[in-house]
């Protein structure tokens, strides 16, 4: 089946008949998948940007650079978003990948866009990145905005890794006593969280 005929029944009312096609898409091994898709990142329709996401996941790698230079370059929080969202999925469907520093930083500068949804959605794709990510994700945490620090302990947490858990230790001894009662909470959650199982990239 071709590519446009593929992208033609993506206007299925079906979501799941949607996510078999998006499948089909991104095995296709067309140069021209990655370009189509990125046209849907921004779609009025979200069962279908969350498709064109997870298509990208599936793509792996080769889609890094396309997706990093649509954020790099775009003011538009939902495109924003989705680029941020496309790279986690690279992340949790390509363990064994390692991102560059180049992305990383990118996704850490989007940390403290004005944008809520773009930090919580690059901190989340830092969060399945691994331990190089782990200064850009301190940076998040220690940035004095709640949403994002909350976000960023949940991010080290999951991650599981042992500088992780230092970061989160060294960042309670620096708040003292005068801190949100929600953020005291969330470190102590997140340190709870941390076990001797290493964090498996």
């Amino acid at each position: 089946m071709s590519l446009d005929t593929l992208f033609e029944q993506l206007q299925h009312p079906n979501p799941h008949f949607r996510d078999r096609v998006m499948g089909e898409i991104a095995s296709s091994g067309d140069p021209e998948a990655i370009p189509k898709l990125m046209l849907l990142l921004d779609a009025d329709d979200v069962s279908l940007r969350r498709s064109a996401v997870r298509a990208m996941g599936a793509i792996g790698p080769k889609a890094i650079p396309v997706l990093s230079r649509r954020l790099a370059d775009t003011d538009d929080p939902t495109i924003a978003a989705s680029c941020c969202k496309g790279l986690a999925q690279i992340a949790v469907n390509w363990r064994e990948f390692t991102f560059s520093e180049e992305t990383m930083s990118l996704l850490g500068d989007k940390t403290l866009e004005p944008n809520p949804v773009v930090q919580i959605t690059a901190v989340m794709a830092l969060g399945e990145m691994g331990e190089k990510a782990l200064p850009m994700l301190e940076h998040a945490l220690r940035g004095g905005d709640l949403a994002i620090a909350l976000a960023s302990l949940n991010a080290l947490a999951s991650m599981n890794h042992a500088s992780g858990k230092v970061i989160v230790e060294n960042f309670q001894d620096d708040a003292g006593v005068d801190i949100d009662p929600m953020l005291k909470e969330a470190m102590r959650a997140a340190l709870d969280r941390f076990t001797g199982r290493p964090w498996k990239g």
